[in-house]
């Protein structure tokens, strides 16, 4: 997925510039559409799933509401989560910077 999530995030640079125009906009949307529909045949629950990650600073505005009350970010990639704390905390650990997102699903983001 490392191609792909460049190519809708614009980064890395280096390896957008290295795709030459090729923007997997077929593949891209294939695999957007078995997500989710995998996403409908899975249950909501658990409702929350967990992320870890390292050597990623977020913006001081990721913590902050905006005007309507919200706070967070959107994803512009394909984004991996689970529902077992341990498999995100081993990801965050052992680096500079680690985080650990919990993330609540909803019927219209909740995936695969």
């Amino acid at each position: 997925f490392m191609l792909y999530n460049a190519v809708m995030r614009g980064v890395p640079l280096d390896v957008v510039e290295s795709l030459e125009g090729n923007n997997f906009t077929s593949t891209i949307h294939c695999i957007n559409s078995a997500i989710l529909k995998l996403g409908r045949a899975c249950p909501l629950h658990p409702r929350f799933v967990v992320r870890g990650t390292k050597h990623m600073k977020l913006p001081p505005k990721f913590a902050a509401k905006d005007e309507l009350g919200n706070q967070g970010q959107i994803e512009s990639g394909f984004l991996s989560t689970t529902t077992d704390r341990a498999t995100a905390l081993g990801y965050a650990a052992g680096g500079s910077f680690p985080i650990m997102m919990v993330i609540e699903r909803g019927m219209v983001d909740r995936g695969a």
